[in-house]
């Protein structure tokens, strides 16, 4: 499998940028290639592009192999992907297949979304294992009345591919996994609201209400400090929904 993708013509520098994407099945895993290049940032000042949040130096490249679990996930999607469905390449994302005969198929794949998720989950293994960014740790807390603090720690593993939940509940203590495909739309709430950085703080929630950590090492109360992104657009109550399914999923431990 090769993948090459680009951002859209609008996104401008310092974000636009392009990669690549090489994976070959191994017996001991997901053998991959990837190389990150960052576009016409030439007329832009160092100044510009730290006060966009980047470096002069972006461009990453990094070749590994990865767990066994992302060579099932490849043929998982291929055999569901289908290695000819595919239509012209549309210029942002091209994928090009060979299969085990040498025929290759190449273009933009019909299931589009599905493979530029996938991909997504990829580089953030790459990124995992190399060591560009920690791994992600997500944590929700509910304060009762009397003050009781309830916490879930949600972390994922994207170099195995595995969800690992904590919740404490004190005095007790339990763990159990949470299936890979839920934490797609777990995430999705998670980055759904607007996030009020004034109003975020360190220590643990100690006032009656749910507060969340996207993933920043801060907390934010719900109503306050992480809100709905609109008037028409209700996503904390699936925060909360989420918050409660985890509290009240038996454990493992």
């Amino acid at each position: 499998m090769a993948v090459r993708f680009q951002t859209a013509e609008y996104i401008p520098p310092p974000y636009s940028h392009v990669y690549t994407l090489e994976a070959v099945p191994r017996p001991d895993g997901l053998a991959v290639r990837y190389e990150l290049t960052y576009l016409d940032r030439e007329d832009l000042t160092e100044e510009e592009i730290y006060d966009e949040g980047f470096t002069p130096d972006d461009d990453f490249v990094w070749e590994g192999v990865l767990s066994s679990a992302w060579t099932k996930a490849l043929r998982d999607l291929l055999r569901k992907g289908g290695s000819t469905d595919m239509k012209e390449s549309d210029g942002e994302i091209h994928l090009t297949l060979t299969d085990a005969q040498g025929q290759v198929a190449e273009g933009t794949p019909r299931k589009r979304e599905t493979w530029a998720y996938f991909c997504q989950e990829l580089v953030q293994a790459i990124y995992e294992v190399s060591g560009k960014e920690r791994a992600l740790v997500v944590r929700f807390a509910k304060v009762d009345p009397e003050q009781r603090v309830q916490l879930v720690t949600v972390q994922p593993s994207f170099r195995e591919r595995r969800v690992q939940v904590r919740v404490e509940t004190p005095p007790e203590e339990r763990t159990f996994p949470l299936a890979w495909p839920r934490l797609k739309p777990l995430l999705r709430s998670v980055y759904a609201p607007d996030y009020e950085m004034d109003k975020s703080f360190e220590a643990t929630p100690n006032r009656p209400g749910h507060y969340l950590d996207p993933g920043e090492g801060v907390w934010y109360r719900f109503g306050s400090g992480v809100l709905n992104p609109g008037p028409d657009q209700e996503v904390l109550q699936a925060l909360e929904q989420w918050l409660n399914e985890l509290l009240e999923k038996p454990g493992a431990s």
